[in-house]
Parts: structure tokens; sequence; C-alpha cells
């Protein structure tokens, strides 16, 4: 698959097929884009991961949780967070500061367990 640039991806059109004049919230495409993290939220890396009381529903597929014992504590940790991400450039210009089209995502539990590899915890 060839990569994509993060302003194609930004300027792709959001129109309701037939409909030119409704705007819909996003467009179901699979693009690959080479993208880097520069900057994150909560600043403080102990706040990447929350407590979550097991009252609330899972914000992960129900198949992935695992059951707890009635010993344990009635909550547990979940990922939540977010990356500032911009195109990666394999090439920089030395000297020349080129502003790149930047993109906020957030990163919910079981996105970030795919990408750290790691569940949350206390």
């Amino acid at each position: 698959m060839i990569l994509s640039s993060l302003t194609d991806f930004l300027a792709t059109e959001r129109k309701a097929g037939k409909h030119d004049d409704i705007d819909i919230p996003f467009v179901n495409q699979k693009r690959r884009l080479a993208l880097q993290a520069i900057d994150y939220y909560p600043e403080v890396l102990e706040d990447f991961a929350r407590r979550v009381d097991t009252a609330e529903p899972p914000s992960t597929d129900p198949s992935l949780d695992i059951e707890m014992s009635d010993s344990e504590d009635s909550s547990r940790w979940e990922w939540d967070f977010f990356l500032l991400l911009e195109e990666h450039k394999t090439k920089r210009k030395t000297g020349n500061k080129v502003q790149l089209p930047c993109i906020w995502v957030h990163v919910p539990n079981n996105a970030a367990q795919y990408l750290l590899k790691v569940d949350a915890q206390e």
C-alpha cells in the first residue's frame, strides 16, 4: 500500500454521497501514513492511565476483558491519552523549519494496549 500524506488525509472530502450539502463527521477509509508523535496529553506520564470503577461499562471489547475475582478491588486501570502526530520526514533540511501538518488523536484503552503491548496498571 502506498503512503499517503497527512495533508491529503486531512483534505479528504466529507460529503454524504448524493447529498453534497451535508458534511459527515468521518469517512471510512484505509490509508497508510508515516507519522511521528511530537507531543502528548496529559503532560504527566503517570496520568496516561486512569482508575475505572468496574461498574462502568468497559471501553474495550467485552470479549477481551478478564473476569475479576471477588478478592480483587472493584476498580481497574485503563489507558486514556492523546498524541499530537505530524508527518514523518526522513530527510530533514537543516536550517529550514517547515511547519508540517499535525493532528491530535485520542488513544483509548484497546488501542493503547496494542500500541504499548502492556496493560494499564497503577
